[in-house]
């Protein structure tokens, strides 16, 4: 169901409001998509307990960061899901502890701990958890700490490639995939949501092209060759019109209200 199947049952529609682009790819607006992607989110049901409807990660949150963590699992559970934690540096977990008492907030490492210990502390707090989580995300408020990348670049390899888990990668977790873009490679359950900037980062480094390609397709192009590029990832290039592909599709979202 991650792997974009919105995008999938997108590609095949025959909606007059769908376009195409240069290169074969089906660029659909977000009013024909809609209900798709809404079919997508649990429906609520007296049938179901707790946690049935969808458990979900958040590895983010430093010394410096609090409130974007906050905000990624806070609207996790507005979606639909039942259930979401907060794997947080220990100088974050009590302020953000503080903002809700709906999420679960675990601290992981201390800032004055030394390299070593940051990443084998990271990994060693969050890895048990992975089997009671439906999905991850990383990024929010991480900061850039290289021990603290190193430590977030081999949950990614475990929930990512051996746990084939959905992950979406936000934030911070998008400087590091710009890093190291082979952490993500050829993982359709990956979904990159990056801003403007973020994006251009994450082209110049997938793509290696000089110069800007120039049209009023051109972000959708650039946008297809790099889900392409990164073998079937899923980006969400955020902006006024949103843009989402896995390669093969593209969703606009234009609205403002967009679930």
């Amino acid at each position: 169901m991650f792997r974009a199947a919105a995008l999938v049952m997108l590609q095949g529609s025959r909606s007059e409001a769908a376009s195409t682009l240069a290169h074969g790819a089906v660029a659909v607006p977000w009013r024909s998509g809609a209900a798709v992607v809404q079919s997508l989110v649990p429906s609520l049901s007296y049938s179901k307990h707790k946690g049935q409807a969808g458990r979900i990660g958040v590895v983010g949150g430093s010394l410096e960061y609090t409130g974007a963590p906050y905000y990624a699992a806070a609207s996790t559970l507005q979606l639909g899901a039942d259930l979401s934690w907060v794997f947080a540096a220990h100088e974050a977990a009590i302020p953000i502890k503080s903002y809700s008492p709906e999420l679960i907030v675990l601290p992981t490492y201390k800032s004055e701990m030394d390299e070593a210990s940051v990443r084998s502390t990271l990994v060693a707090t969050v890895e048990p958890w992975l089997d009671r989580l439906h999905g991850l995300v990383v990024g929010p408020g991480l900061g850039r700490r290289s021990s603290v990348m190193d430590g977030v670049s081999r949950l990614v390899e475990i929930a990512a490639r051996e746990r084939r888990m959905p992950v979406v990668v936000d934030a911070d977790g998008l400087f590091l995939v710009a890093q190291r873009p082979e952490l993500v490679t050829g993982c359709p359950n990956v979904m990159l949501t990056p801003n403007a900037p973020e994006f251009e980062r994450l082209k110049r480094r997938v793509l290696k092209r000089v110069g800007e390609r120039s049209g009023p397709d051109a972000d959708a192009k650039d946008l297809v060759d790099v889900c392409r590029a990164l073998g079937g990832v899923t980006v969400v290039k955020k902006g006024r019109v949103d843009l989402i592909s896995d390669g093969r599709a593209i969703l606009a979202v234009d609205e403002v209200r967009c679930v």
